[in-house]
């Protein structure tokens, strides 16, 4: 885990202060937000490694609990029950189902905890969603009053706890009900869907409303790739190489992972240069094969089966990814469509987080994702060899990553590096 913390020590520090806060009754909740694989959850867990001697410090993903209010509950007892084993010195080792996992490791920690255990499983039992949610939120508190720990919850992609309203259940408000009034519970929270999360915690008609302090993973800046590269590919890398994959990557650590190890495969039979970095750029960006192929097609994917009309919104995605930064007008004009059927299918199209709005035009918030669309056609295999990368690479350069002065452009990536 070490190489994707070559620029985060601001970040740890922050989040160690807030842990140090919280030991003297001060509760700062934090909400961290981030593209996808830009290090979020590798923060989360780091910052949970270094404190796990202070503090219980039980970890959900929510796109693993978020199917039904009971699957979340179980999660949730699974991480707090788990987190205080482990704080004892006990390997989990329960099999079974999850319910079956709650009673067996309550029971190894002795007759308190396993009763505790049947109290919140009963609450399964009854089909109510409300307690099942209410019940979640209250066990961090009472679970760790009986260890006599504070608890520093971590929900990681706190979005998805949203889709629990399809049980006809309002999800925040009812966290918000339990935990402002917990004194012994932290909550920090991060989130992939970029405006989603902004409007969760900026919307005033929303429970959560002004109630975390935002902190914003960026990219690595060029000095921090550099170091990362070299802990890749070893300190003998050329400055040249160096320059080139900061260039196509733009500090992204998951983009940089993938061009690194693609250039470690291919160096084998090839020289260690710019030429090789453009076709490891190409190949794992294009091929099917590719690790950043595989990672876009997965958000393409998971982001459009949220929304209706999926039709409509890829042809304004393949417009946008040629034509970037037009309004509602051109977008109507270059489809052929009335322009409030096209604002209400941008409206859907923002929901997806791949795109945003600024000044009344729409980017992609992330370049090599719309050289991606444009090349794939959303999703169609390309097959990139050697012979055949340059017009690809050269594309990418001239089109999608070209140094721009438009206000939209320059305002993108001043929001992506705000900290």
């Amino acid at each position: 885990m070490k190489e994707t913390f070559v620029d985060r020590l601001k970040e740890i520090a922050l989040l160690d202060r807030c842990g140090e806060s919280f030991l003297r009754g001060v509760k700062i909740p934090f909400a961290v937000i981030g593209l996808r694989r830009i290090g979020k959850t590798e923060l989360l867990l780091r910052f949970k490694k270094r404190n796990k001697r202070k503090f219980l410090i039980p970890y959900v993903n929510m796109q693993q609990a978020n199917a039904s209010p009971d699957v979340f509950l179980e999660e949730v007892l699974i991480s707090l029950f788990k987190e205080i084993g482990e704080s004892q010195g006990e390997n989990w080792i329960f099999g079974g189902s999850k319910r079956e996992q709650i009673l067996s490791a309550s029971a190894v920690l002795g007759e308190t905890y396993h009763f505790q255990a049947l109290k919140y499983l009963r609450t399964l039992e009854t089909g109510n969603y409300i307690d099942m949610i209410e019940t979640s939120f209250l066990a961090p508190e009472e679970l760790g009053k009986l260890y006599g720990k504070k608890v520093i919850f971590i929900l990681d992609e706190f979005q998805d706890l949203l889709e629990l309203q399809h049980f006809r259940i309002k999800p925040l408000g009812i966290m918000r009900s339990v935990v402002e009034k917990q004194k012994n519970v932290l909550y920090i929270v991060s989130g992939s869907l970029i405006s989603f999360m902004e409007k969760i915690i900026t919307d005033k008609s929303l429970p959560f409303f002004n109630q975390f302090q935002i902190l914003r993973l960026g990219m690595f800046n060029k000095q921090d790739t550099i170091k990362f590269v070299k802990l890749l590919l070893g300190e003998d890398v050329e400055k040249n190489v160096l320059e080139e994959i900061y260039q196509y990557t733009l500090g992204h650590p998951f983009y940089t992972r993938s061009i690194c190890e693609r250039l470690l495969l291919e160096s084998i039979t090839h020289k260690m240069d710019r030429n090789l970095v453009k076709y490891a750029v190409v190949k794992e960006t294009l091929d099917k094969d590719g690790k950043i192929n595989i990672l876009f097609r997965y958000i393409y994917e998971e982001s459009l089966e949220r929304v209706r009309r999926r039709g409509h919104l890829k042809r304004i995605l393949r417009l946008l990814a040629e034509t970037e930064g037009m309004n509602l007008t051109e977008i109507s004009r270059g489809l052929r469509k009335p322009t409030g059927q096209i604002n209400n299918y941008m409206k859907g199209l923002l929901n997806t987080d791949i795109v945003f709005q600024m000044e009344g035009r729409y980017y992609f918030r992330d370049k090599l994702f719309r050289y991606w669309v444009a090349k794939t056609e959303l999703g169609k295999d390309i097959a990139v060899f050697h012979e055949t990368y340059h017009e690809l690479i050269s594309e990418l350069m001239e089109k999608y990553l070209r140094v721009s002065t438009e206000l939209g452009i320059a305002k993108e990536y001043e929001i992506r590096e705000e900290t």
